[in-house]
């Protein structure tokens, strides 16, 4: 029905391990159920999302903004792990969707993803 409604979805498909598997069961009655009310059109299209790629970006995401009962942690294990330093990528540095920095990825050139040509 709107932007922010499909966005809610994509951020509980994300963050929600458990909310992910109820979705891809039947994702219809998931948003029925869970009050996402979107268009015949946004329910395809968030459907036909690849599980397999979601579920690969949410494992880099920082565990501090996972939801507590992921895999079957507690709220303490997660916020352990967060406090957890060698869990922790260095500051400044964003995570690509593979986990990766952006700074170490490549383009089809062989330059850093990102980088400014030079002048």
């Amino acid at each position: 029905m709107s932007q922010r409604v499909v966005e809610r979805l994509l951020g509980r498909l994300l963050t929600d391990r458990e909310f992910r598997h109820v979705f891809y069961e039947d994702p219809a009655a998931t948003c029925v159920q869970q009050s996402f009310e979107l268009t015949p059109s946004e329910l395809e299209a968030l459907a036909r999302l690849d599980e397999a790629r979601i579920e690969a970006f949410s494992r880099g995401l920082d565990a501090r903004i996972i939801r507590a009962a992921v895999n079957g942690m507690r709220r303490g294990d997660v916020a352990a792990m967060a406090d957890d330093s060698s869990n922790r990528r260095p500051q400044g540095r964003a995570l690509s969707p593979r986990g990766a920095s952006f700074a170490d990825e490549r383009d089809h050139t062989g330059a850093a993803r990102g980088a400014r040509p030079a002048r």
